[in-house]
C-alpha cells in the first residue's frame, strides 16, 4: 500500500510542475513583460448611438473575429477600429471597464494602453472561472503618468489556462481619459516537447511501481 501512495504522490507532484490541474483551479497569471497580441476591434456603428455603457467588439478580424462584450461604469465614445475608448466624464467619472469574452476558452492574455486623467495607478483583476462573485487575481501597475499615454500593460497566463473575465480600474480622482488598442492572445496549448517530458515521466512512474512491487 505504502509504494502506491508513493507512486501516487510522485505523479501529483509531477502534474502540478507541469501545470496539469483542473480549470477550476486557480489560473497562474502574470504581469506580461512583453504584452501585446491580437487586435481588439470596435464597430463604431454598433450600438448606436454613443456615448454607451456597453458595447461588443471582434477580436483579430473586425468582422468575424472572437466577439468581446465590453461594459463600462461611466458613458464613453468609441472610434471604428482598433479600440479607442474614450471617457464622456459627464455626469460620472470613468473607472471601471470589464472585458468579458463569449467563449471563455480562447484567451491566455491581455493587454492595452490608455491615458489617465491624473497620476496614479491602474488594476487589472482576471477571472479563470466563472464565480465572480469570488475576488480575481490582481495586479496593480503602480507609477503611470496623467494627462500623457502610458506604455502597454498587461497580464498572461503562465498554464494554459483561460480569461472568463478581465476588468482594468484606476482610484484617480478623474479616472481614465482613455483607453486604447486593447489586445487579447489565444491561450497556449502544451508544446510537443512538453507533452514528450509527460509521456517519459509517466513512464518512468511506471517503472517506479513495477520495483516497488517487486
Amino acid at each position: 500500500m505504502k509504494p502506491l501512495i508513493r507512486v501516487l504522490g510522485v505523479l501529483a507532484l509531477t502534474m502540478t510542475l507541469f501545470g496539469i490541474t483542473s480549470h477550476e483551479a486557480n489560473a497562474n497569471f502574470i504581469a506580461d513583460p512583453n504584452p501585446g497580441g491580437l487586435f481588439f476591434f470596435i464597430d463604431g456603428a454598433n450600438p448606436p448611438p454613443f456615448p454607451v455603457t456597453s458595447f461588443s467588439g471582434n477580436v483579430g478580424n473586425p468582422a468575424s473575429g472572437p466577439v468581446v462584450d465590453v461594459v463600462t461604469n461611466a458613458p464613453v465614445s468609441t472610434g471604428s477600429g482598433y479600440a479607442n475608448i474614450s471617457s464622456v466624464v459627464s455626469p460620472t467619472v470613468l473607472t471601471l471597464l470589464t472585458f468579458t469574452p463569449v467563449d471563455p476558452t480562447l484567451f491566455g492574455d491581455f493587454s492595452f494602453r490608455g491615458q489617465l486623467a491624473d497620476p496614479g495607478s491602474v488594476t487589472i483583476e482576471v477571472w479563470d472561472n466563472p464565480n465572480f462573485a469570488a475576488p480575481g487575481q490582481s495586479f496593480t501597475f503602480p507609477g503611470l503618468p496623467g494627462n500623457a499615454d502610458f506604455q502597454r500593460i498587461g497580464i498572461v497566463s503562465t498554464d494554459g489556462q483561460t480569461i472568463y473575465r478581465v476588468d482594468i480600474s484606476t482610484g484617480v480622482a478623474g479616472g481614465f481619459n482613455s483607453v486604447l488598442q486593447v489586445d487579447f492572445s489565444l491561450a497556449q496549448v502544451p508544446e510537443p516537447a512538453s507533452l514528450l517530458l509527460i509521456g517519459l515521466g509517466l513512464i518512468g512512474l511506471a517503472g517506479v511501481s513495477r520495483k516497488f512491487r517487486k
